[in-house]
């Protein structure tokens, strides 16, 4: 069993469509806003919007080639029809609109399908009564001041009494978090034709590998639709889908992490999507301008700090999988690994837009930055995997923080400030030398999770990645033969093999077996790595899209869906593999430190 969605959206909120064309999860008007449809959650309370035929039918479901608009077919011996839904996002003039609603057009093929159409929405996380009124010409769903709206062409009355309804040739539902007072079937023909327009030419302008194309342009689009227009990215457009069934790691992924959105934006200017990383520079650079003290790891979308974590205990979560969780207590943590993606980003972004011309409130955030490296590497942290009772010398963490400095070193350089440079220099070397002599554990040949540990970590794969060490240097190499003998199951990679707060990890973090698949490449095992590539490919589900993880037994994919990381992780795979390069134009650029 896997996920049987697919994500639609419009770059403000998404929304999850089953393969029966159930809308079981979506939220407005942000991606981390309450949910108005929340069935995924709960089956009895959550709340949907479906659309179930009368009879049997047999049901598929797919993308329009190229696009974010989905199609789910029913069909028997008799009938067919397709329903089509999509959030309207085109270009009008050169604005880009992105209408707040769920479009779904229904388009009958042949015979006399007749369905019943479900309304039910249940806002603010099915947490007290939504109320609907049906007007003459839409239908309103309230739940204390809030409003959410229906039009279509078909008698509300009947929806909402769940009636049988006989499908002409061409019918609408419109789902608004807006009044909508000019819906009509002509309208959302035209908003098909434009939204579909706008996500063909959004592949278009996509430099695309040679190989891998179809799943490289699925997760392009995937990645597409977890950014926020404001210039945030979130993780996942869910929150507490289960890493482990029936077990408590459920977190809410609905927020912006930086690391996340770091790693996004590279995978971006690997594709020539340098419009989606100057928006998020933007953004981080306003959040880095406004934090009074060190930088929280994850804010909300418009860069507010409140992501404070609370259990709704009236639902029962995904396959009976409590708690269901909004909000995430990982902001109160300190990781110091996150200053070194936020450098990687800056830096990839003025390496590709001449970064001599860093302009004077890009500066300000960037010393910011390495002001708290600086003041902090020496400290221990939580670590990129988020333990909420451990503190330790993550390596990883120090690792970053050397990519900070580096990063910040070769800015100040270009940019002719000798005295940054000099000062800047002196701490990454400091860094270099503490990784070097304290994260190597020579009984085990590897590079380890933290400063004197036994437990192998596969963020230690991505040394080679940031330019460290390379992927052939004796150490390196031991370590990424390491953590294949020791953190892969049926050819998926765990993040690591210990006790945590939750216990023991039993499924494989989708991330981590790129990472190995990479650096198993760069050492020159090429036929594995594109074996295990192969192999991982044929497990995300029907549609192509991924979840966070995967258990290495059954394939079945768990955690939030779909995921940012897996999918900015197959990009990255996917381009080195056709190219045989890590960077987009250079493989070489990072090792600029070695010949210093």
């Amino acid at each position: 069993m896997t996920f049987n969605y697919g994500i639609i959206g419009n770059c403000r909120s998404a929304a999850l469509v089953s393969d029966k064309a159930s809308i079981d999860w979506a939220c407005f008007p942000r991606f981390d806003s309450p949910s108005v449809f929340a069935k995924l959650l709960d089956s009895s309370k959550g709340g949907s919007c479906e659309i179930v035929p009368v009879g049997k039918y047999q049901t598929e479901q797919k993308y329009i080639a190229k696009t974010n608009i989905l199609e789910t077919r029913f069909y028997n011996a008799s009938s067919e029809f397709s329903v089509f839904d999509f959030f309207p996002r085109y270009r009008y003039g050169e604005r880009i609109e992105k209408l707040q609603q769920i479009t779904r057009y229904i388009k009958v093929v042949r015979g006399a399908p007749r369905v019943r159409i479900i309304f039910n929405p249940r806002m603010n996380y099915a947490h007290g009564r939504t109320t609907i009124r049906i007007f003459s010409d839409y239908g309103m769903a309230r739940y204390k001041e809030n409003r959410f709206y229906i039009y279509s062409d078909i008698d509300l009355r009947k929806i909402v009494n769940h009636s049988i309804i006989a499908l002409s040739s061409e019918h609408y539902i419109v789902l608004s978090f807006n009044e909508h007072p000019k819906t009509s079937l002509k309208r959302v023909k035209l908003l098909l034709a434009r939204t579909k327009s706008y996500w063909l030419d959004f592949v278009r302008f996509s430099t695309l590998p040679s190989k891998y194309t179809g799943v490289v342009v699925r997760s392009i689009l995937a990645l597409k639709l977890l950014t926020h227009e404001g210039g945030a990215i979130v993780a996942a457009p869910t929150t507490s889908l289960p890493e482990i069934i029936g077990e408590q790691r459920n977190w809410d992924y609905r927020y912006c992490w930086l690391r996340d959105a770091s790693f996004t934006v590279d995978a971006l200017t690997k594709i020539c999507h340098f419009d989606e990383a100057a928006t998020f520079i933007e953004w981080l650079t306003r959040i880095c301008r406004h934090a009074r003290r060190d930088l929280q790891i994850v804010y909300r979308v418009d860069g507010d700090k409140s992501v404070r974590e609370k259990s709704l205990l009236y639902l029962k979560g995904y396959r009976n999988s409590r708690p269901v969780r909004i909000g995430n207590r990982a902001w109160l943590q300190r990781q110091l690994d996150v200053y070194g993606e936020i450098m990687e980003a800056f830096y990839l972004f003025f390496h590709h837009y001449n970064y001599a011309e860093v302009e004077r409130h890009h500066w300000a955030a960037i010393t910011k930055i390495i002001s708290a490296v600086v003041g902090q590497w020496q400290q221990e942290d939580s670590g990129l995997w988020e333990f909420r009772n451990t503190k330790k010398h993550f390596t990883f963490s120090k690792l970053m923080c050397w990519v900070a400095m580096d990063r910040a070193v070769k800015m100040a350089r270009r940019a002719r400030k000798a005295d940054l440079v000099k000062s800047w220099k002196t701490v990454r070397d400091e860094i270099r030398a503490s990784i070097l002599r304290n994260a190597w554990n020579p009984k085990l040949q590897a590079f380890t999770q933290f400063y004197g540990s036994d437990v192998l970590d596969a963020s230690n794969l991505l040394i080679p990645y940031f330019g460290f060490l390379p992927a052939t240097h004796p150490r390196m190499r031991k370590t990424i033969m390491a953590t294949l003998k020791t953190l892969v199951r049926n050819g998926f990679a765990f993040r690591y093999l210990a006790e945590d707060d939750f216990g023991m990890p039993k499924n494989a973090f989708s991330v981590c077996t790129f990472w190995l698949i990479d650096a198993l490449y760069l050492i020159g095992e090429k036929e594995l790595a594109v074996r295990m590539f192969d192999n991982i490919l044929g497990r995300g589900n029907y549609l192509g899209l991924f979840s966070e993880n995967i258990n290495p037994d059954t394939y079945e994919l768990t955690g939030n869906f779909p995921q940012a990381y897996t999918h900015l992780a197959i990009i990255n795979t996917a381009m080195l593999l056709s190219t045989g390069q890590l960077r987009r134009q250079s493989c070489n650029i990072h090792f600029e430190m070695l010949r210093d």
